[in-house]
């Protein structure tokens, strides 16, 4: 049986490589960051607040 819709052919793709896929739209990404944020250096804080886009504060120890 084929897959229906995009969501089924990308779960398929990453099923079938055990790579993580691309992120394909904002929310995705920001996703990532958030994800990353417990394990990178270099992310060092996010920011949410309703009605604004999110900040992301980026830098290492060696740059302060």
């Amino acid at each position: 049986m084929a897959p229906k819709n995009s969501k089924q052919i990308r779960n398929k793709k990453y099923r079938e490589t055990g790579k993580p896929l691309k992120p394909t739209n904002v929310a995705d990404e920001v996703y990532q960051v958030l994800c990353s944020l417990q394990t990178s250096d270099f992310i060092q804080q996010l920011v949410f607040t309703k009605k604004k886009r999110p900040i992301i504060l980026l830098y290492s120890d060696n740059q302060i």
